[in-house]
């Protein structure tokens, strides 16, 4: 009888731990639990421009893998998907950081909703979500938006695995058709991509030594649309020539990839060779001498990883956060101060952010090493291997696990994470 009580003993003992750990494991050993994020913008800020993208980040003290997904709505209460502009980090999988940003791109009358679902190392969960809106009037954008194909290129040979890839100016729902001038059944029909985006990039089925002829349509928010259609040939390679050495002009190949500090790099180019026609005497006596036309090479020559060619330094784009809407007065403001003044009225006093000769600068903005700290006061940047909790806390503008890294040791992450991508 006694063995028997202490195992039930035993039994009631562990019942709360053997409960925990089954609850913790349903769902592959994942746990919905907070993780601490601090979001930005705060809910409910108005921004009055709609030149500059609107950051929308994530941060944590943990490491965090996060993704974005967008929608606008206007006051009829109609929705539309959105896509971000630009996400730097948003495609490396199983990578982790303490802040996650996304660009959206701001379009005046519209308001935004964005949820951000991010997830640590250890598969716990959070979503959050945040509004915000684009002063002005949408009805008054009557303006068609501005498209630009930056691959196929027009009117040369491509290779067989080129990709559609193309930008426009604004939100827009964009759709394509591919048709083979030389077969009936070549093409790939219309192809409709979800969502309202500003760039897109996809695979194309294309066959060699055919001829296509591309229509790309786009649609903005309010119903404006904009149409263009590119013909071009397939090659395995793409050199073309012109005899008797006339060259001809070929439509640019060139293509432009932006560094997370908005640098834009080059990183295709067309490049031209001529090749002189020769002349070589003939065994016929009395005839005069043998001569080869000339020809011109055209070629689309690109970098394998543009990546690697951005500047050391990764900073992070400034936006204009606002939770009321202010007059702004930049008559004595620098460039660079621009879009981080919350107001510049000779104010005394500074809730929101950090007072420097009279204007009042948003928290996270950088002025000569230093940034506009939580605490309201501009603080020296820290250098590599001290403590840190965001980006703008360091001089290299990157805070990883809590401590600032050198730019060098970062890039030498990135090159290593591209062997695996």
């Amino acid at each position: 009888m006694k063995s028997r009580h202490v195992l039930f003993l035993l039994i009631f003992l562990l019942l709360p731990a053997i409960y925990a750990q089954t609850s913790s494991s349903g769902d592959g050993g994942k746990v919905d639990a907070p993780l601490g994020l601090i979001i930005s913008p705060t809910n409910g800020t108005i921004f009055i421009s709609s030149n500059v993208d609107i950051l929308v980040s994530a941060s944590s003290n943990t490491g965090l893998n996060c993704k974005f997904t967008g929608r606008v709505y206007n006051e009829l209460n109609e929705y539309k998907e959105i896509r971000y502009k630009d996400c730097p980090f948003c495609d490396l999988k199983d990578s982790f950081f303490t802040l996650a940003n996304a660009y959206y791109d701001a379009v005046p009358g519209w308001s935004y909703k964005v949820d951000i679902r991010c997830n640590d190392k250890s598969g716990n969960t959070e979503t959050k979500t945040v509004y915000f809106t684009v002063q002005g009037n949408r009805n008054e954008d009557k303006t068609a938006p501005e498209l630009n194909i930056k691959s196929p290129i027009n009117n040369i040979k491509n290779l067989p695995n080129t990709k559609l890839d193309f930008e426009v100016n604004e939100l827009s729902h964009c759709g394509y058709t591919l048709a083979s001038l030389d077969s009936s059944s070549g093409g790939a029909g219309h192809v409709s991509i979800d969502g309202y985006i500003n760039n897109h990039k996809s695979d194309l089925a294309l066959t060699e030594v055919e001829n296509y002829i591309l229509t790309l349509g786009c649609k903005d928010l309010n119903d404006n649309s904009v149409s263009k259609e590119i013909k071009f040939s397939v090659s395995s390679g793409i050199t073309s020539t012109s005899g008797s050495g006339g060259g001809g002009s070929r439509e640019s190949c060139q293509k432009y990839y932006t560094c997370p500090d908005g640098t834009k790099i080059e990183y295709c180019k067309t490049v031209t060779k001529e090749i002189p026609s020769k002349c070589v005497p003939s065994d016929i006596p009395g005839a005069g001498p043998v001569c080869s036309p000339g020809s011109v090479s055209v070629k689309c020559e690109c970098i394998e990883d543009p990546r690697s060619s951005c500047p050391e330094i990764i900073t992070t784009s400034t936006t204009i956060q606002i939770t009321t809407i202010t007059t702004l007065e930049y008559s004595d403001a620098e460039p660079e101060e621009q879009d981080a003044l919350l107001y510049n009225k000779n104010k005394t006093t500074c809730d929101n952010g950090c007072l420097l000769d009279n204007k009042c600068f948003q928290i996270g903005f950088r002025k000569d090493n230093a940034y506009c700290s939580i605490n309201h006061k501009f603080i020296d940047q820290k250098n590599e291997d001290l403590t840190c909790e965001n980006n703008f806390e360091c001089d290299s503008n990157l805070c990883i696990d809590n401590k600032c890294l050198s730019s060098s040791l970062w890039q030498k992450i990135l090159i290593f994470f591209r062997k695996f991508f």
